[in-house]
């Protein structure tokens, strides 16, 4: 579970970063792309093995849904 944290934590840093894609300068895309792509760039940052993937990605979107 400990190894989660700086997967959330790199996700939560990067939401500002997420990548636009092909996307119009001016169009932004919805915020649960940009969760999204935050969450899976942390997850290629800190290079966890896949169980700890699933379960990050599980809690980030479970987080989103509450929101």
């Amino acid at each position: 579970m400990a190894a989660t944290l700086p997967v959330l934590l790199v996700s939560i840093n990067l939401i500002g970063h997420a990548q636009m894609g092909d996307r119009d300068e001016s169009e932004t895309p919805n915020v649960v792309i940009q969760w999204d792509n935050a969450a899976l760039q942390g997850v290629r940052d800190s290079k966890i093995g896949s169980p700890m993937v699933a379960l990050a990605l599980a809690i980030v979107h479970t987080c989103i849904y509450a929101a």
